[in-house]
């Protein structure tokens, strides 16, 4: 059974006289959940970002969630195939993010929980208030996405205590971890988000291409191959849906 579609998912504006786009993930009622369009939509604004060859690429959601993560919405119609590739659309997503030419930042407002975590981790810079948190709780449906990535930008001890995907971190306590970079209120964050495309506006595209390649620690064929290993060894569609319909 197919997902039905919202109307735009996502969208991209910009760039501004600065060189800034935004994404705008625009799922308000389903808490900007990743269903099959919204991820096809996300990776097509990226896409047209570096096509605009913006400078500082923001994403931002409607309502009050950043991204509530892998959709589950409709999973009981969805085969295992469908489900998998799903969640491989969703790693190549958060690649595709990783590798954009432009510098990214995230605007985490609201839960940002298991793929929106990934997809706020993905960005160069994450901005967030008190009313931000985090929570990873892939693997209790036997699905190890982003794990590196998490890794890599808080630390081993700290991937290992979140992995579990019982802890929820957000506020001061995702500054200090380092899923944030900025504490903000809502009213700073676009202080704190001008002041990044002060710094990185002016820098010619090649340098900033040149930089982000380099400066991004990234494995994708490596993160992908785990991904699908781990999966073609679990029962995806059961344990996805003792997940959705079992205790939190």
């Amino acid at each position: 059974m197919r997902e039905q579609p919202d109307a735009t998912p996502a969208r991209l504006s910009g760039p501004d006289g600065r060189g800034l786009c935004t994404i705008t993930l625009d799922r308000p009622q389903k808490a900007n959940a990743l269903d099959s369009a919204s991820v096809a939509a996300i990776a097509g604004c990226v896409e047209e970002a570096d096509r605009r060859n913006a400078a500082v690429l923001s994403l931002e959601a409607a309502g009050r969630s950043f991204c509530a993560g892998f959709d589950l919405d409709g999973i009981d119609n969805q085969s295992e195939g469908d489900l998998l590739v799903r969640f491989v659309r969703i790693a190549i997503l958060l690649e595709r993010v990783s590798t954009a030419k432009a510098i990214t930042v995230a605007n985490v407002r609201g839960p940002a929980f298991g793929a929106g975590g990934d997809l706020a981790l993905a960005c160069d810079y994450r901005i967030g208030g008190e009313d931000s948190r985090f929570r990873f709780p892939g693997v209790r449906f036997g699905v190890a996405l982003g794990v590196r990535r998490l890794r890599e930008v808080a630390g081993t001890d700290t991937a290992t205590r979140l992995g579990g995907g019982h802890e929820t971190v957000g506020g001061a306590e995702a500054l200090r971890l380092g899923l944030l970079t900025h504490l903000a209120d809502e009213s700073e964050s676009a202080t704190v988000l001008d002041s990044i495309v002060e710094r990185w506006g002016p820098t010619a595209p090649s340098g900033r291409a040149a930089f982000t390649k380099l400066s991004r620690q990234a494995d994708p064929d490596e993160d992908l191959a785990a991904l699908v290993r781990g999966c073609a060894g679990i029962d995806l569609a059961a344990q996805l849906r003792h997940y959705a319909h079992g205790p939190k």
